[in-house]
């Protein structure tokens, strides 16, 4: 589903981002995000893949009753500056009574739909189903332009997804989906200044992989996410303030992503 869970890390005394400088990502940076996510893919997530182990299958007894009573468990695993940039790792679960894992995936598949479900952080969007897929292995290709505003300064993206669904018999499914191409609006109000072109303009957003795990179990389906994002380093100082609003947007997402699949499949 929405694949943006990255923040603005910009600190309160920037009033526009023309005061900002401008970056390109650099190889090192791209290289040490990259395999940093790999190790999260021939890791937890090849576990799922091939017996549905679920992350919150090892957290605490509690931390699995909280998600059973319908609570949302939201963690920041890694927030720190590399090689010229940030990786921001986040981890979030929850579980959604009365549907399936295969509802789930069909409402998630309404990319026409994101720009309701997660206005105003979605503006536009649309999915491609590519050719040569499988009911095991759809492949999608995604647009979406998204929006983060903060009290002092708004942003926007034009950004090109890479996205697979991956279904691992009746009962559980995943979605790992790259941006390949992220763009920044020279000017968030005015789409007609244009786009940086892809890797350049102010760092806000270089990089995002996602990954989505849902299995049915009990009354209902239990879902987790996990996603990765890479920026411009953060500021010496504002780490707190980082940690604290990447809780807030993953957990955003999370109650939306909620509301979404149970009125996509209310009255059925």
């Amino acid at each position: 589903m929405f694949r943006l869970a990255a923040v603005l890390l910009i600190p309160a005394s920037v009033a526009s981002a023309g005061i900002l400088p401008l970056l390109t990502l650099d190889k090192a940076t791209a290289d040490a995000f990259e395999k940093y996510a790999a190790a999260y893919q021939n890791g937890p997530d090849a576990a799922f893949r091939s017996s549905d182990k679920m992350l919150i299958d090892s957290q605490p007894a509690s931390v699995r009753r909280d998600v059973d009573a319908g609570r949302l468990v939201v963690e920041v695993r890694r927030g720190e500056n590399v090689a010229n940039g940030h990786i921001h790792h986040l981890y979030g679960a929850m579980h959604i009574k009365g549907v399936t894992a295969a509802e789930v995936r069909a409402t998630m598949q309404q990319y026409s739909k994101y720009s309701e479900y997660y206005k105003p952080d979605v503006a536009e969007s649309k999915g491609e189903l590519l050719p040569g897929g499988t009911p095991s292995d759809e492949h999608f290709r995604v647009e979406m332009t998204l929006v983060q505003s903060t009290l002092w300064i708004d942003v926007g993206f034009q950004t090109i997804y890479d996205t697979h669904y991956l279904r691992f018999g009746a009962r559980a499914f995943e979605t790992m989906s790259k941006s390949v191409s992220i763009r920044e609006y020279k000017d968030a109000h005015d789409p007609a200044a244009g786009l940086y072109a892809n890797d350049d303009g102010h760092g806000f957003l270089w990089g995002i992989d996602t990954w989505w795990h849902a299995l049915d179990r009990g009354d209902g389906v239990d879902i987790e996410i996990t996603n990765m994002t890479l920026t411009r380093p953060v500021p010496f100082g504002f780490g707190w303030w980082a940690t604290r609003k990447a809780r807030a947007t993953l957990e955003g997402l999370l109650d939306r992503t909620r509301e979404a699949v149970l009125a996509a499949n209310a009255g059925r």
